[in-house]
């Protein structure tokens, strides 16, 4: 995941799978940004477990991109 903000701050998170799916099951979700509370993380989770290789998500707002990427 990798988040770069109109400021010039640079965010970049390597999660492993088995995490993003625990915290998927227990509720978690990516509500601090607006930019990211229209991800939802059992798409993506579904996704990676197709075999999907490459960018899965890009969102421009607010100034902010955020992208998830296997």
């Amino acid at each position: 995941i990798s988040v770069d903000s109109p400021d010039g701050e640079k965010v970049r998170v390597n999660l492993p799978m088995s995490l993003a799916r625990m915290s998927n099951e227990m509720g978690f979700n990516l509500d601090g940004l607006d930019a990211l509370k229209i991800i939802d993380l059992q798409s993506i989770v579904d996704l990676v477990n197709k075999g999907v290789v490459g960018d899965l998500l890009e969102v421009v707002s607010e100034g902010y991109t955020v992208r998830i990427f296997v």
